[in-house]
C-alpha cells in the first residue's frame, strides 16, 4: 500500500529563530504568517503600520497557502531542536523532528504579505559591509539617557575622508568620528548621509544583518531591503526636529570648542555617581564640582541627604551638571575622564575613545541652561 504523501517543508531551526528575531525587533507581533515562496518559505508580520517579510531557505516545500500561527508558541515549539519538518493538517501546524512532535493551531491568512517597494523620487543608501558593521558598533556607544518630552535623533554621514555618527536631543549629544575611514568603513564610492529617530535607527541596525542592505527614505518612512528581508517602517516627520545639515554643523563645534580643561579619575567618578544616586531625585539632579584642598570635590545635595567625594584630577573653575549627564559620561568613559567646560555656549564636552579607537565626544548643557530638563514634572 502506498504511503500518503506529506506536505510541508524542512528547515533548520536556527534559521527560523533568526528570522523570528528580525520580525520581533521591527514589529510588535502576536502572530506570524508563513507560506511558500520562490526561495523556500517566508515569514511575515505586521503591527498595522510596520511590515516585515523574511525569506528562509527550505527543502521539500509543499505548504498549502498562507497561514498564521501564534509567534510565541512557534518559538517555544521549535526551541532546543536543530532541524524540523513543518506541515499542515486539520487546522494545525505540525512541528516534527526525530522522536518529537507538536501541534499548533493555525488560521488561514487573507492579508497581503508583500512589502511593496516605494515609488517616486526617493533617496536610497547602499551600504558596504564595513559601513554597516561600523554603524552597528557605534549605535550602542552613542545611546543617550532619555529626557522626558525630548525626542532623540540619529544622524550619520560617511564620505571617503570622514565618517561621523551622532545622537542628539536639545540638551545632549554623543558623537563618533572615524579616525581611519579606509580601515573602519572600507572603500567609499559615494557619499551618503541619513537621519532617523534614534529608536528606529537602533532597531534596524541592531537587528538586521548586513547581507547587501539598502535603506530607502520616503516621505512617510523607511524601506529596508537585503537578500533575505524586506521591511517598511513608518517615521513620523515630527520626530525629527532638525535637518541633516543642521545636525552635521552641530557635530563640528565640540571638536574645536575652547574652555577650561577638567579631568577626573574614571574609577573615583564612577563610584561617586553610583553613591550620588542615593540622594539624586527630582529635587536634586545637579552635581557640583569645585577644587578642594585634596583635589576636585563632587557634591550632590537632595531632600534626603548629601553625598560628597574627592574624585581626583583638576578643575580650574567650579561648574554644575545634571546627574543623568554625568552618569552618561562615567558610563561611556573607558579610562580617564577628560572634559572641556565652556561658558559660550554653556556646555561640557567629554572626550572619549571606543574599542575601535574612533574619536568620540559627549556634549551636555551645564546646569542652569537646561530648562527642558528641570521642568519635567
Amino acid at each position: 500500500m502506498a504511503s500518503k504523501k506529506q506536505t510541508g517543508a524542512h528547515l533548520r531551526v536556527e534559521t527560523l529563530q533568526a528570522a523570528m528575531k528580525y520580525l520581533g525587533a521591527l514589529v510588535s507581533m502576536d502572530r506570524v504568517v508563513m507560506g511558500k515562496s520562490a526561495s523556500g518559505v517566508f515569514l511575515f508580520a505586521t503591527d498595522s503600520s510596520s511590515q516585515v517579510r523574511v525569506e528562509l531557505p527550505a527543502t521539500g516545500i509543499s505548504l498549502k497557502g498562507d497561514f498564521a500561527v501564534e509567534a510565541a508558541g512557534l518559538l517555544k515549539a521549535v526551541s532546543n531542536r536543530k532541524e524540523l519538518r513543518l506541515s499542515q493538517a486539520d487546522g494545525f501546524l505540525l512541528v516534527e523532528a526525530k522522536g518529537y512532535s507538536a501541534k499548533l493551531a493555525l488560521e488561514e491568512n487573507e492579508m497581503d504579505t508583500s512589502v511593496k517597494p516605494p515609488t517616486g523620487d526617493n533617496k536610497t543608501v547602499q551600504f558596504t559591509v564595513e559601513a554597516w558593521a561600523w554603524l552597528q558598533g557605534v549605535i550602542s556607544a552613542l545611546a543617550l539617557e532619555p529626557v522626558p518630552s525630548l525626542d532623540i535623533s540619529f544622524y550619520c554621514r560617511v564620505t571617503s575622508k570622514a565618517a561621523v555618527a551622532v545622537t542628539y536631543d536639545e540638551t545632549q549629544m554623543a558623537i563618533a568620528r572615524s579616525t581611519d575611514v579606509e580601515q573602519s568603513i572600507g572603500s567609499i564610492k559615494e557619499t551618503f548621509e541619513f537621519m532617523l529617530p534614534y529608536e528606529k535607527a537602533s532597531r534596524i541596525l541592531r537587528s538586521i544583518p548586513y547581507d547587501g542592505t539598502t535603506l530607502t527614505f520616503t516621505p512617510g518612512g523607511i524601506y529596508v531591503k537585503n537578500k533575505r528581508l524586506v521591511a517598511y517602517i513608518p517615521v513620523d516627520a515630527s520626530e525629527s526636529s532638525l535637518t541633516a545639515e543642521d545636525l552635521y554643523r552641530r557635530t563640528v563645534q565640540p571638536v574645536t570648542l575652547e574652555g577650561n580643561d577638567v579631568s577626573f579619575d574614571k574609577e573615583s567618578l564612577s563610584m561617586f555617581v553610583e553613591n550620588a544616586g542615593a540622594v539624586s531625585d527630582r529635587s536634586a539632579r545637579v552635581i557640583e564640582f569645585k577644587s578642594g584642598k585634596s583635589g576636585v570635590v563632587a557634591r550632590c545635595v537632595g531632600s534626603n541627604g548629601e553625598v560628597k567625594s574627592v574624585v581626583g584630577g583638576s578643575c580650574p573653575h567650579p561648574f554644575s551638571i545634571d546627574y543623568r549627564y554625568l552618569n552618561t559620561i562615567a558610563t561611556k568613559a573607558k579610562k580617564g575622564v577628560s572634559l572641556v567646560v565652556s561658558d559660550q555656549p554653556a556646555c561640557v564636552v567629554a572626550h572619549l575613545v571606543n574599542e575601535k579607537s574612533d574619536r568620540m565626544f559627549y556634549v551636555a548643557v551645564l546646569s542652569g541652561d537646561e530648562t527642558e530638563v528641570e521642568s519635567e514634572d
